[in-house]
């Protein structure tokens, strides 16, 4: 169907529905591309002093600090798979559970991952 709309999406987090608001939130890189409506992400970076980063923010930890990544994943198909990819590639490989949702998690510190990148296929 080519007139068919919303397939794939773009998801901006933004503070309102309003134009600068959804500017605001894909200048700051607080978005996602998912294949429907039905795919939802909450993706952050927790650090052990309450630091919190989200899609899109910066966590400031020192460079051996333990860092905790979360993905929680609702509404993906039954054979998604989740990666993280850091500045040193890709560094965790897991299934999705059947009912396509889930939550991951994994532990780093700013010194081996600069960024990390969730991908949901």
């Amino acid at each position: 169907e080519p007139d068919r709309l919303g397939h794939p999406q773009t998801v901006v987090l933004a503070e309102s529905l309003s134009r600068r608001a959804i500017l605001a939130g894909i200048r700051a890189g607080r978005s996602y591309l998912a294949e429907s409506a039905a795919l939802t992400l909450s993706f952050a970076a927790t650090d052990g002093r309450g630091g919190h980063a989200g899609i899109g923010e910066r966590l400031r930890a020192a460079a051996d600090a333990p860092v905790t990544v979360r993905l929680e994943v609702s509404g993906a198909a039954a054979d998604c798979t989740v990666r993280l990819v850091t500045d040193q590639g890709v560094l965790l490989t897991t299934p999705l559970p059947a009912a396509g949702a889930g939550v991951v998690e994994w532990r780093t510190t700013p010194a081996h991952a600069a960024y990390v990148r969730a991908e949901v296929r």
